[in-house]
């Protein structure tokens, strides 16, 4: 609770994922979020200025004299993101919302203009998009990830397909003999200033962006050309290599064109390109995710799930589409040793593979002690720094 003047200003979308749209009709969506701005934020946000900036957006600026109580304000806003707005001739609607609200003094940042509030503004309400959240606030640091992001966005763009390099870890064999390495797992890494950073700094610019298309292309190429040379020349023609896809890469229809292209231009056997998938991608049948899967894999190349145990998606994948490897989430692996219940949902795991005809690859294998647990439940393969962190080739 405050007790001072706070200038904020509220970054607000109605119907942010077009179900009024559907529903409704354009126009009568556009009606209706004029109706609820007009009729319901006018009687909330009073004392500022409204500034329209599209036909579902507005920006609300308090000025230097924001709300005294941000709490309440905040509260205020929560009460009323999802109503029904009607007049005396039209039917009720009921609209989405969502709204990102920017306060000074919570966040805390300098140096403070309308452009930067606006700004905080624009990110919280990203969030509120993206989560779902009727309400986001900006907390503090919020003015720092949101430049952050405008600049690695502006590098993203101006990024040289040769500013991207794959590094390579170990999937060994396991069996009761010796352990050895079968193929490798790809995994970007994009340099940027002179060093190389993982996906956690660039694969939501590229998603945002769409330039995961051209940039995934370039990475399964890399690969691709690292499975003819020096992974034949280590390995023997035997060798794999796994590329992981995002859900951007999967909505690119052409793609199973371009790996075939690829593979005949390499002279490769297909099966030894395997696909990665995480449930994050959120593949539905008949989407173009799942037909772009399913051409992959009419090509002859193989199909994983990752993170399998992380969390039900993913699970739902082994009736729907044609998987030939499942990799078990490494917060499992690891804690086998001591957890029963992460063992029993590993062993649970390796059972259902082998009723499907698929491979296990235990994921997050770093101690002996791990190790010898999965090959204890029947893991077919192994992955972790104890066989190696990822790395070029060279």
């Amino acid at each position: 609770m405050r007790a001072v003047p706070d200038a904020t200003v509220v970054a607000i979308t109605v119907d942010p994922y077009r179900r009024g749209t559907e529903l409704y009709g354009w126009a009568e969506s556009v009606a209706v979020a004029e109706r609820y701005v007009d009729a319901v934020l006018g009687q909330v946000l009073v004392g500022g200025t409204f500034e329209r900036r599209g036909p579902l957006d507005w920006l609300w600026r308090s000025g230097a004299a924001g709300p005294s109580d941000v709490h309440a304000f905040d509260l205020s806003l929560l009460d009323v993101s999802g109503v029904r707005v009607a007049d005396p001739y039209v039917p009720a609607r009921f609209v989405d919302v969502r709204v990102g609200i920017a306060h000074r003094s919570v966040v805390q940042e300098s140096p403070w203009g309308d452009d930067d509030l606006a700004h905080v503004a624009d990110t919280t309400l990203r969030e509120a998009i993206e989560f779902g959240a009727p309400v986001v606030i900006a907390r503090p640091g919020m003015l720092a990830v949101a430049r952050r992001r405008a600049g690695i966005g502006s590098d993203l763009a101006a990024a040289s397909s040769d500013s991207w390099e794959p590094v390579y870890q170990p999937i060994v064999k396991l069996g009761a003999g010796e352990v050895t390495t079968a193929g490798y797992e790809s995994l970007l890494r994009w340099r940027r200033d002179g060093a190389l950073v993982g996906p956690d700094v660039f694969l939501a610019g590229l998603e945002a962006t769409e330039l995961i298309v051209p940039v995934g292309r370039v990475a399964i190429a890399r690969s691709v050309e690292a499975l003819a040379g020096p992974v034949t020349e280590l390995l023997g023609p035997d060798a794999f290599m796994s590329v992981n896809l995002s859900a951007g890469q999967l909505r690119d229809r052409w793609l199973g064109d371009y790996v075939g292209w690829l593979l005949g231009e390499h002279g490769l056997d297909p099966a030894r390109l395997w696909f990665e998938i995480s449930e994050n991608a959120v593949v539905t049948q008949g989407s173009v995710a799942d037909r772009t899967i399913w051409t992959l894999h009419g090509l002859g190349c193989g199909i994983c799930v990752d993170d399998l145990g992380a969390g039900f998606a993913a699970l739902g994948y082994l009736r729907n589409l044609p998987i030939d490897v499942l990799k078990v989430d490494r917060a499992l692996v690891s804690r086998m040793p001591s957890e029963r219940m992460d063992r029993a949902v590993v062993r649970a795991i390796c059972d259902l593979a082998s009723a499907a005809g698929a491979l296990t690859v235990a994921e997050g294998v770093e101690t002996p002690e791990v190790l010898a647990a999965v090959k204890e439940l029947g893991c077919d393969m192994a992955q972790g720094y104890l066989f190696g962190r990822p790395a070029s080739l060279a």
